[in-house]
């Protein structure tokens, strides 16, 4: 029994040990923080939330983490919108010029 506790806290410290890494790196999918970021100061206090404890309770770690994250989706969103500007651009003054290839642009960048 001991040993099978053991083996549970060594593979849950491996799983949060690989979470901390992902979110360093930026190794996440960024679709899954957009919500977070476009539905108001609510929803970042939850994700701040679930970051603190990813990383344990460190509180320094978490909120330098937080803020990074922050960032990057910032500038994607602010990406996302311009492209948004552009395709509609394009649609508007060219409908039978590559409409199938705006769409499909369309499709993979807006949420």
């Amino acid at each position: 029994m001991q040993n099978a506790k053991q083996k549970y806290i060594l593979e849950t410290m491996l799983t949060v040990t690989s979470f901390q890494e992902k979110l360093k790196k930026y190794e996440v999918k960024f679709n899954d923080f957009f919500p977070y970021f476009k539905e108001g100061e609510q929803m970042e206090e939850i994700l701040k939330k679930k970051i603190l404890i990813i990383f344990l309770n460190d509180r320094e770690t978490s909120k330098k983490c937080f803020e990074n994250l922050k960032k990057k989706v910032l500038i994607l969103i602010e990406i996302m919108k311009n492209l948004s500007i552009i395709c509609r651009y394009f649609l508007y003054y060219y409908p039978n010029i590559n409409s199938e290839d705006i769409k499909i642009i369309n499709n993979i960048f807006f949420l």
